[in-house]
């Protein structure tokens, strides 16, 4: 029975461990056996609670202060790959994890040095990603305010120097590293649909759609006032949902809003606001509302693209960003701020050109089953 590690390295959100345990299923079914490979913050965390597979300790994670973020690029130099002796510990450190615990294989979550160290040392790799993190090896500068000539070139000396690191680190191991071996992996599952893919799009064949959310029995309650349009917020930070709460009241529209970090009135909110800090069941939360309120989450974004409800997307981070951009292209949502005009936002949401849009395409989507494409595509891997 092959030993498969599941390596997760970069990013502090959990749903990165819910597509774990998703895939560790899958790999049971194909006969394989998953070992968790994590630091041991990761190992006590809420998504992976009563999670039988084995842990071993991974090597620690070097992660320093950002700056302005261009492109990718800047993101591997926080993660040390400009630090050559880094590079070379932590490899071997991997190395000695694989030759250990005899794995055959590596899925790599966010994990860019795992999945180094799993190529020089031949093993195979299957990278899990909703595609923020697997640009062109290029590593071409986001679509953000940071636009021009001067940063075009600013990004292209910081890739030129990642490249050159990882040929000096290839050397001593006798084999090629560069870019390319990272972000043009051959195989490569993207747990989004092709409208939220940052750097897509791709080989359709790569895209299972959301791979999973943690389990809740809990439904969205609304508040029953009839004739009211229903939207559904899952928000982060207080500004957003004061902002949304503000701008909705008056316009016909109550939310239900799930927000983990509010801490404040929630009376103050209005009568047309329902909250609550603890997850909810999505499914049924977008099966009974007319629209989507959130703040960019790679998995959301999908399964409200694949519900066929219109969105409003206000994003707090350079991912949340870059998917919330990809999404407003496809002319599926809108991209908002809370000093922005949320009341011509949410009319927009009513509008009938951004409903019969996200439904049509919601109904394509769900006839193409993405998800029944995961089985196959690790199966596959796996022989």
């Amino acid at each position: 029975m092959k030993r498969i590690a599941l390596a997760w390295e970069q990013g502090g959100n959990q749903g990165h461990l819910v597509r774990l345990r998703r895939l560790c299923d899958e790999l049971e079914r194909a006969g394989a056996a998953p070992v968790w490979a994590l630091a041991p913050h990761r190992r006590g965390l809420a998504a992976l609670a009563g999670d039988p597979r084995p842990h071993v300790q991974a090597p620690p994670v070097l992660t320093r202060p950002l700056g302005a973020v261009l492109s990718t690029a800047d993101l591997l130099v926080s993660q040390g790959f400009l630090d050559d002796a880094y590079l070379l510990a932590s490899i071997r450190a991997w190395h000695a994890l694989w030759q250990r615990e005899r794995i055959a294989g590596v899925v790599a979550d966010y994990a860019p040095v795992a999945q180094l160290a799993a190529w020089a040392a031949g093993l195979p790799v299957l990278q899990v990603t909703n595609g923020f993190d697997s640009p062109p090896a290029d590593l071409p500068i986001f679509a953000t305010r940071f636009n021009g000539e001067y940063f075009v070139r600013k990004n292209a000396v910081t890739v030129a120097a990642l490249s050159r690191s990882l040929e000096r680190v290839g050397r001593i191991f006798g084999r090629a590293l560069s870019l390319a071996v990272l972000f043009d992996a051959p195989d490569r599952l993207l747990d989004c649909v092709p409208q939220a893919d940052p750097h897509g799009p791709r080989s359709p064949s790569a895209y299972v759609g959301p791979l999973g959310q943690l389990p809740c029995a809990d439904e969205a309650t609304w508040t029953g006032r009839p004739g009211m349009k229903r939207a559904f917020a899952y928000l982060r930070g207080q500004a957003a949902v004061a902002a949304f709460a503000a701008a909705s009241s008056g316009r016909n529209w109550e939310l239900f809003c799930v927000c983990p970090d509010w801490t404040g009135d929630t009376v103050a909110l209005g009568e047309h606001v329902r909250l609550t800090r603890t997850p909810v069941d999505i499914a049924s939360a977008l099966r009974d509302c007319d629209a989507v309120l959130n703040y960019g989450s790679s998995t959301l974004v999908s399964q409200v693209i694949l519900a066929g409800k219109p969105q409003l997307m206000m994003p707090p981070d350079i991912e949340k960003w870059t998917i919330a951009a990809t999404v407003a292209r496809h002319d599926l949502g809108r991209l908002v701020l809370p000093t922005g005009d949320l009341g011509g936002a949410l009319d927009w949401l009513s509008s009938p050109g951004a409903i019969e849009r996200a439904a049509l395409l919601g109904e394509q989507l769900r006839a193409m089953s993405l998800g029944d494409r995961l089985t196959e595509r690790i199966e596959r891997w796996i022989r």
